[in-house]
């Protein structure tokens, strides 16, 4: 079992109880996704360290599959605030974590996130992304503001099913010291989807979406941790083949960041400069 970190808050001139953050995988996952927009970031801090630990201990060697491990589901306080859409239902979410590096280092990430176009930095199945800033994006990237949010258009298409969908996506930023005195830079970033979605022909849906995307700084390179929470109504899609696509999904977009960043795109099969498809 992984060490807990135990963070001391001194208020009112009283020692306060101190703040704990799950050690367990999926007991973590929860509490990060619950805890992301706190006002006092103590317990987000002590999650992060947990998950700081988890990530330095990972094999990332593994295949994908080998490395993606099945979530709680996300529903009631662990929402942080969120909505299951209308006609979804928690129970039906397919959850998925999984680990994984970049090999440049967190300043180089910042780009990717503030990119108005996300095609080629999600997956091949997402054949266009624009994204919309609700806030400075420059002063996000730039270090001088704490938080970015967002809005991007998706179209995915897959051989068995087409859709356009709206997902709202935060960035955040946790600069802080560790028991140690050792820095932790993160930036994570919070999504969401709030209505159910239907496909091109009305017989199938995506109907939930939320995902916990973590950066965390190590030297010269960044590591990586995805949770995914989501649900479509695809009907010969089971659970365990949509689960093999979402990890599928998330390690291709760990290649197209890489390769953006170093200025190419061998891997991608779509054109970043394409206008949007028609939206109905």
């Amino acid at each position: 079992m992984r060490a807990i970190w135990w963070l001391a808050i001194l208020g009112g001139g009283c020692k306060q109880p101190p703040v704990e953050a799950p050690a367990e995988l999926g007991a973590l996952a929860l509490f990060l996704f619950e805890h992301f927009e706190d006002e006092d970031p103590a317990e987000v801090h002590a999650g992060w360290v947990n998950l700081a630990a988890f990530l330095r201990d990972d094999d990332l060697t593994r295949s994908a599959q080998d490395r993606a491990v099945t979530l709680p589901t996300l529903d009631g306080p662990a929402l942080g605030g969120l909505s299951i859409p209308v006609g979804a239902l928690a129970v039906d979410q397919v959850p998925v974590g999984i680990s994984g590096d970049s090999a440049f280092p967190l300043d180089d990430q910042l780009p990717l996130m503030a990119d108005p176009v996300q095609t080629c930095i999600e997956s091949s199945t997402t054949v266009w992304a624009g994204r919309d800033f609700l806030t400075d994006a420059d002063c996000f990237v730039a270090g001088a503001c704490e938080r970015m949010e967002t809005v991007t258009a998706v179209r995915r298409d897959t051989a068995l099913a087409k859709v356009w969908y709206d997902q709202f996506k935060t960035y955040r930023r946790f600069d802080f010291e560790d028991p140690d005195g050792a820095p932790v830079r993160v930036i994570a970033g919070r999504a969401w989807t709030e209505v159910v979605f239907p496909g091109d022909n009305d017989t199938n849906s995506w109907d939930q979406l939320f995902h916990l995307d973590v950066y965390l700084a190590d030297g010269d390179r960044t590591l990586r941790w995805f949770a995914i929470w989501s649900s479509v109504s695809i009907g010969v899609l089971g659970d365990d083949l949509y689960a093999a696509l979402i990890i599928n999904g998330l390690e291709e977009a760990l290649v197209y960041g890489d390769e953006l960043i170093e200025g190419t795109q061998d891997s991608c099969p779509h054109d970043r400069s394409a206008p949007a498809p028609p939206r109905d």
